[in-house]
């Protein structure tokens, strides 16, 4: 596989930053294969300058729901993951046909043949809940159990390191799941384990989205 970089500047002098990766293997059973060259563009922008997310953003109040939370989450990722580099958004997402368990977001990758890898899970609680410690454990709870379900449904890789997020209202964390057996959820290297404000953390947010895209944009073909 060989990545080039590639600048491209538009009408109006805006220069982004493309990488190209060609000469993809396609023997491989989990590898999808679009187009010739699969380019993944560089974010210009963090997702608050976007418009809509900052409108839904100072939407969330003390009072909000949980559905405004996974609004903002789901129009944060879907900057993030597009669907024309193999990813997939799944809102209130069943975990398993045995139980009526449902994740809040999910982001799966889809090869050629229709096959779904889970890659990341988020799921959300209510802006009233982000001062609460046992909120926020019992979502770090939730989420790896939902993870381990996930990855079952999702029949991807065993071995693979799956990630996970929690929103809580204004703020959240973001994790990481082994594949080895007994494995924990811990803090995505990145983030330090600390709750980052979507706002005020958003560049460091922004930096840890776009290194979970690049880790997770390429089907494993082990």
């Amino acid at each position: 596989m060989r990545m080039t970089w590639d600048a491209h500047t538009d009408a109006k002098g805006n220069t982004s930053i493309l990488k190209s990766i060609s000469n993809f293997d396609s023997t491989g059973p989990d590898n999808f294969q679009f187009c010739t060259k699969l380019k993944v563009e560089i974010f210009k922008m963090t997702y608050m300058e976007a418009k809509a997310v900052a409108s839904l953003y100072k939407g969330i109040k003390k009072g909000s729901l949980e559905n405004a939370v996974d609004t903002l989450w789901l129009n944060i990722l879907n900057m993030y993951f597009h669907p024309n580099e193999g990813f997939v958004l799944h809102p209130q997402i069943p975990l398993s046909a045995a139980t009526e368990k449902r994740g809040n977001i999910a982001v799966a990758r889809v090869n050629n043949e229709g096959r779904q890898e889970l890659v990341v899970l988020c799921e959300s609680k209510r802006a009233g809940c982000e001062s609460r410690n046992a909120v926020w454990r019992s979502a770090v709870h939730q989420l790896t159990s939902n993870l381990n379900i996930a990855r079952a449904e999702f029949e991807c890789e065993k071995r693979r390191t799956i990630y996970g997020i929690v929103g809580i209202g204004r703020y959240c964390r973001i994790y990481q799941l082994g594949g080895n057996p007994g494995e924990k959820l811990v803090d995505f290297p990145l983030t330090g384990g600390r709750a980052m404000h979507i706002q005020k953390d958003q560049e460091e947010i922004h930096q840890a989205l776009q290194e979970l895209v690049e880790i997770t944009s390429v089907f494993s073909s082990s």
